[in-house]
């Protein structure tokens, strides 16, 4: 199974001991309307947590570059919920241009999926991906009360390697 066609199937405890299959796969530029989509039924808050900043309407060029990657120097992976299609949660990298072992890394769940394991299963394999690339070395820029990214890092650089 080539990269850009691989899935693979996660259980996320969802809570009271019930779980959900999500599908983990790399973006692909057909996924557009489904990145639109999951970016406004997300919160202000957690849009604003990821791009540090407010942000209104994503235009077609913001959603070409958060879709059309390479998967070597920019890799982005989405979580799905099978059942409907939507977008659960999306984990990218971009590697560093001057240290190319190093990349930046993004991480935003949908607010009903936050705190249920999706960020983390996103990581993990986005961790892999980028070792399998060469990189080594991943940063992550985020606000300083954004606990939920912070409790994730720790968690998902002890599992890696």
């Amino acid at each position: 199974m080539s990269l850009a066609t691989e899935v693979s199937a996660v259980q996320s405890v969802i809570g009271a001991g019930l779980t959900a299959q999500l599908d983990m796969r790399p973006i692909e530029p057909s996924d557009k309307p489904l990145l639109q989509d999951f970016l406004e039924r997300s919160s202000r808050e957690s849009v604003y947590r990821r791009f540090l900043g407010p942000h209104g309407p994503f235009s077609d060029r913001e959603l070409r570059h958060l879709t059309e990657v390479d998967h070597r120097d920019h890799e982005a992976l989405v979580a799905v919920e099978p059942a409907t299609g939507g977008g659960v949660g999306v984990a990218r990298y971009v590697r560093d241009r001057e240290r190319r072992d190093s990349a930046e890394i993004a991480v935003v769940v949908n607010d009903a999926w936050q705190g249920h394991g999706v960020g983390s299963a996103l990581l993990f394999r986005l961790a892999d991906r980028a070792r399998h690339e060469g990189i080594t070395r991943l940063t992550a820029l985020m606000l300083t009360d954004n606990r939920s990214m912070a409790r994730l890092l720790p968690s998902s650089a002890s599992r890696g390697s």
